[in-house]
Parts: C-alpha cells; structure tokens; sequence
C-alpha cells in the first residue's frame, strides 16, 4: 500500500509541475469525450507546432501541404466551437467563445459568442 501511495504521490507532482508551465492548462475532465478531446488536442498541439516550424523549410514539410492542413484544423475548430455553443445554450452553462475563435469569425470581445 505504501508503494501505491508513494507512486500517486508522485503522479500528483508531477501534475503540479505541469499545471505551473505557462504553456500549460488546467481543465477539468468529468466526461470520456472531454477525455479524448483533450487527448487529441495534446496531439494536434505537438503536430501543428512541428508543421509551422518547419514548413517550407526542408521536403518532409511541404509549404502549401502545411497551410493546407492547419487550415483543415482551423476549420474543425471553429466548427466544434459552434457545437459547444449549442450544447451550452441547451445545458444553460454560459459559453464565452475563445479569443482566437472571436478572432477568425470577426466577433468583438462585447460579442463574446457565436
């Protein structure tokens, strides 16, 4: 038992050395979909910042291949931000729509949803 408790020990530092990096985020996960989304969006993160570095730069990352593909999550983005939207209009939970999303569809910050 000691041993379990020492290695969730260790799992709960290693979360608060991750949640004190200013690149990183605390969210709270109550739901499997929540789960994977965070999950792919982890992946997408690692990938689109590779892509952006080095597109154009050498033959494994084709300039128009790049613009292509960020473009494609750009999109999937905005769209799943609209479906959050109307799950949250359902729910009753306020949605206040990212900066970045208010950004790509011309919204002010007085807007705030979509």
């Amino acid at each position: 038992m000691a041993e379990q408790t020492s290695k969730y020990q260790e799992f709960l530092e290693r979360k608060k050395e991750l949640a004190a990096r200013p690149d990183r985020r605390v969210v709270p996960a109550r739901t499997k979909d929540t789960t994977a989304i965070l999950i792919l969006a982890t992946s997408a993160d690692f990938a689109l910042d590779k892509v952006r570095k080095n597109m154009g730069i050498n033959a494994e990352f084709d300039f128009d291949e790049g613009q292509e593909l960020i473009e494609k999550h750009n999109n999937a983005v905005l769209d799943y931000a609209r479906v959050v939207k109307d799950i949250c209009d359902k729910a009753g939970v306020d949605f206040r729509a990212p900066q970045w999303v208010r950004e790509k569809l011309g919204l002010t910050t007085t807007d705030g949803v979509l």
